[in-house]
């Protein structure tokens, strides 16, 4: 009676989930599925792997070096963990808090892993980051690392499909169902190279993980009522959140997931996705109580807010002319590049046609969305996936440092490609009819190793800085910090490493370009101008032409006044002084300490020049006048 019983129950619990949810499939809730689907897990999950596997050999490149390679807590290993959950993301560079960007970053997860990596793997080591030496011995680590987590984000992205579009393919072969070919589509999207290939990137991997991973829990509380797979669907989404702040967008899109894609009601659902809610409000307030609010100084300078010095409607055009590189990328991945700063992205107007083409594709993709919400399609929900998670990054909301960035679609590509595979594979193979199956899979089959070679072909930009910096000079010559990161490179990495005089005025050549460049884009640019000022005294090496490098110094000073090289650099003169530099030092610090005096009010700049001055004419009783004015 009691194993009846038993049965009767299972019967009942067995039927009530098959009316709750479409993905009611015992098969599809146990450890049976990984049985059966074996062959369609290990392409995805190998495929990713292959793709990146080269990667072990790459540098840090980057931002690399604020969350890894110069993080003073991630360098703590194992005990710079609390230092990391309990401070702004910068601090561990900075060794401040500082207002580089709008609302601050709270990204501790990533940081954190990297220190527990370097605890495993580094710290007994004693690696020295500015040794390419040391390096080698655990960088290779950073990036297989990256590679897996996204490998297994790709297998989790192709389990979370199977549920979703279970009852519409559940007698199709697994190479003809939709969840195989968008977790393909994914896979080897080129886009996803600058997440994968930069070490730096793994907060986007691991921030899609935590979503994906909420959902999965969630479907399982829906198929089988498990308690304990909502508690772990809160705390994947709790680290998800932890990871990158974009996952909060979820909250929305985990019960708009089950809207589309079970038949449970909306109790069910609500429940199914307290979770997120939930853990949701709790990043937020330790976000709150670690950060601040973080959005009470507006960012002037431009390398940090793209839209400094805009008016409305420029800044509106041009975050919609974004957008439009956003969707044109998704379909037609090329040219690629890490360096969308100003001006590679051009500041627009509403005269300009790009913008408005883009603001009418958003509008009619938004009517589209909401129009199938009662009907529950496909594209509907793929519409809002890629609108919502994209609308954090948009610069809408608010600036975020930069025009745009690949990595800030990454989250937002999964609408394309459920779309693509669901295009392809679902709708136009009915309509096609009886070739349907054949066309939609050779489609399918193209798409897929177009985007495979693409990204196989863009991987290798991210192998050094100066790979990284070739690469991207090609696509956004107008950029002034692509310019400024060629010349920069070229002076670290080639031009400081040679005697070759000839190479050398080679290098010098090509760096002045690139400097003139960066400034002529950006004259204000405040990096730009030190690193000109390195080259301008590297040429003095060999031209000594006194009269133009003062006169560079005066044009620089003018613009940044505090600039620690030219003052050094003077010091260097002074020791070196002749009858005939003398007067012509004399002139250029008189000239630029009442500069200082009378146009900056920078009494203490003025000092600094009028006291330079002396030290190679100490009786010069102009000199001494305008330092006592100064003093007083």
């Amino acid at each position: 009676m009691a194993a009846q019983k038993k049965n009767k129950n299972k019967e009942v619990h067995t039927k009530k989930a098959a009316k709750l949810t479409k993905t009611a499939s015992h098969d599809y809730i146990s450890s049976n599925f990984w049985r059966k689907n074996w062959i369609p897990a290990l392409i995805v999950f190998a495929t990713a792997l292959a793709l990146y596997f080269s990667t072990i050999s790459f540098d840090y490149v980057l931002d690399d070096k604020i969350v890894y390679t110069k993080n003073n807590f991630v360098k703590k290993g194992f005990q710079g963990t609390w230092d990391i959950l309990s401070k702004e993301s910068f601090v561990g560079y900075f060794g401040e808090q500082k207002e580089l960007v709008a609302g601050g970053r709270y990204r501790p997860l990533s940081i954190v892993s990297f220190a527990w990596e370097y605890g495993l793997f580094g710290k007994h080591k004693n690696i020295d980051f500015s040794d390419p030496v040391s390096v080698n011995k655990i960088k290779k680590y950073s990036h297989f690392f990256n590679a897996l987590f996204y490998a297994f984000s790709c297998l989790l992205l192709y389990r979370v499909l199977c549920f979703m579009f279970y009852e519409d393919e559940k007698n199709k072969k697994w190479f003809l169902s939709i969840a195989f070919i968008a977790a393909m589509f994914f896979v080897v999207h080129p886009l996803h190279t600058e997440v994968v290939a930069n070490v730096k990137g793994r907060d986007e991997i691991l921030a899609l993980m935590g979503a994906l991973s909420a959902i999965y829990f969630a479907y399982r509380y829906l198929i089988k009522g498990s308690i304990f797979a909502l508690v772990l669907s809160g705390i994947c989404f709790f680290l998800g959140a932890l990871s990158k702040e974009n996952t909060l967008m979820f909250v929305a899109l985990i019960p708009a997931t089950f809207w589309y894609f079970t038949k449970a009601d909306l109790k069910k659902i609500f429940i199914a996705s307290l979770p997120a809610f939930i853990a949701a409000f709790a990043f937020l307030i330790v976000r709150f109580q670690v950060v601040g609010f973080g959005f009470g100084k507006e960012v002037v300078e431009l390398m940090n807010n793209p839209f400094a010095g805009m008016n409305a409607g420029e800044k509106s055009a041009t975050i919609f002319y974004t957008l439009g590189v956003y969707l044109k990328l998704l379909f037609f991945p090329h040219p690629l590049t890490h360096d969308y700063y100003p001006y590679h992205i051009p500041k627009s107007t509403w005269s300009n046609i790009i913008p408005l083409v883009s603001l009418l594709a958003h509008v009619i993709l938004i009517g589209i969305a909401f129009l199938g919400i009662k009907k529950k399609s496909v594209i509907s929900y793929c519409i809002f996936l890629y609108l919502i998670t994209l609308f954090i990054t948009s610069n809408i909301l608010f600036p975020i440092g930069t025009f745009m960035n690949e990595r800030f679609i990454y989250m937002s590509s999964l609408g394309f490609c459920i779309f693509a595979a669901w295009f392809l594979n679902g709708y136009l193979q009915n309509k096609i009819g009886d070739k349907g199956q054949i066309i939609a899979l050779g489609l399918s089959g193209i798409l897929i190793a177009a985007f495979a070679i693409k990204t196989i072909i863009r991987v290798p930009d991210w192998k050094s800085r100066m790979s990284l910096n070739k690469a991207a000079i090609q696509v956004s010559p107008n950029s002034a910090r692509a310019n400024l990161f060629m010349c920069t490179a070229l002076f670290e990495l080639e031009y400081q490493k040679t005697d070759d005089v000839a190479l050398k005025k080679d290098l010098l050549s090509k760096m002045t370009f690139y400097i003139d460049k960066a400034l002529h884009i950006y004259p204000e640019y405040g990096s730009a101008l030190t690193m000109q000022a390195g080259v301008i005294t590297e040429r003095y090496r060999y031209d000594r032409d006194l009269d133009l490098l003062l006169a560079d110094f005066t044009r620089i000073l003018k613009k940044k006044g505090n600039e620690s090289h030219i003052y050094r650099y003077c010091e260097y003169l002074n020791k070196r002084a002749t009858d005939t530099s003398t007067s012509k030092l004399i002139n250029f610090y008189y000239n630029i300490g009442t500069y200082f005096a009378d146009s900056r009010n920078a009494k203490v700049l003025a000092k600094k020049y009028f006291s330079l001055g002396l030290q190679v004419a100490p009786s010069n009783p102009q000199l001494k006048q305008a330092l006592q004015r100064v003093a007083n």
